[in-house]
């Protein structure tokens, strides 16, 4: 399984966000990877209520690599 993030544009600033274990981050570098469909399963979990308060608009995967290590 390639290592995924979730990503959307919050509602409030309109910006493009990532999603961490503890909420959303602006920085890529602060997403949580997500290395297995368990991990993917959870995080779109905790995504989609924030997407029906609309603090977060259209979550989604993204494929990501993990280059720093």
């Amino acid at each position: 399984m390639a290592i995924e993030i979730i990503t959307g544009n919050s509602l409030a600033e309109g910006l493009v966000v990532f999603q961490t274990r503890a909420g959303w981050s602006l920085s890529i570098e602060d997403a949580e990877l997500l290395e297995t469909k368990e991990a993917v399963e959870g995080a779109t979990a905790r995504a989609n209520p924030d997407a029906a308060a609309n603090r977060v608009v259209e979550p989604y995967l993204i494929v990501a690599r993990d280059e720093a290590g």
